[in-house]
C-alpha cells in the first residue's frame, strides 16, 4: 500500500509527504509535530483504538485538529455487521457505532475538544466491494449471497438494495462518521 500511495502521488507531483510504515499506537514523531492528524477507515482495523487516538492527541500541535473517519454501523447492527466484515476481511476487528467513537477521547486522558461530528453513508457496488475482500472462511459467492439476502431486511446494515437503473446492480451503502476534536 505505501508503494501504491507513492505511485499514485507521482502525477500530481505531491512532494510534501512522506511514506512510511508504523505503528499507530506508537507513532515515530515528536510530541506536537504536526497541526493536523487524520485517519480515515482505519479504526475498525485497530486491536487497540484508545492507543491510536492517544498517540494522535500527542503528536498534534495545540490548536491543531484529530479527524477520525471509519465505518459506524448502528448499535443494535453492530454484532452483524462485525461478522460480515470479519469474514470479508479477517484483517477487521470491530467497528464502533457512532457514539462509541466519539467517546473514545473520554478514554484518552487528553485536553482535547469535540468540534464536529457528522454521519452519513458510502455506498458502493457490492460486486466491486466483494472482489477486492479477503475471504478466508467463506467464498466470495457466499459473501455476496448473503447481502442479497438482506435486500430489504438491512439486520447486517449495509442497506442492501439493486439499483434502479438499467443495470439492477446489488449495492451497498457503509454507515460511516467523521469525528473531530480540537487539541487544547
Amino acid at each position: 500500500m505505501i508503494d501504491l500511495a507513492y505511485k499514485e502521488s507521482q502525477p500530481s507531483n505531491i512532494r510534501n509527504c512522506l511514506w512510511m510504515i508504523g505503528d499507530m499506537t506508537n507513532l515515530p514523531f515528536h510530541d506536537e509535530s504536526f497541526d493536523g492528524v487524520v485517519t480515515r477507515y482505519t479504526f475498525h482495523h485497530l486491536q487497540h483504538p484508545i492507543q491510536a487516538l492517544t498517540e494522535m492527541i500527542r503528536v498534534t500541535a495545540k490548536g491543531g485538529h484529530i479527524v477520525v473517519l471509519d465505518a459506524t454501523p448502528h448499535k443494535d447492527k453492530k454484532d452483524a455487521y462485525n461478522h460480515f466484515e470479519r469474514l470479508r476481511d479477517p484483517s477487521h476487528t470491530t467497528a464502533l457505532y457512532p457514539l462509541e467513537l466519539i467517546s473514545l477521547s473520554s478514554s484518552c486522558n487528553s485536553s482535547i475538544e469535540l468540534v464536529a461530528t457528522q454521519s452519513s453513508s458510502l455506498t458502493l457496488d457490492a460486486i466491486g466491494l466483494i472482489n477486492r475482500a479477503f475471504p478466508v472462511e467463506v467464498n466470495r459467492e457466499e459473501l455476496l449471497h448473503l447481502l442479497r439476502s438482506d435486500v430489504g431486511i438491512n439486520a447486517l446494515d449495509f442497506n442492501a438494495r439493486y439499483s434502479n437503473d438499467v443495470s439492477s446492480r446489488l449495492l451497498v451503502s457503509f454507515p460511516q462518521t467523521i469525528v473531530v476534536w480540537k487539541k487544547l
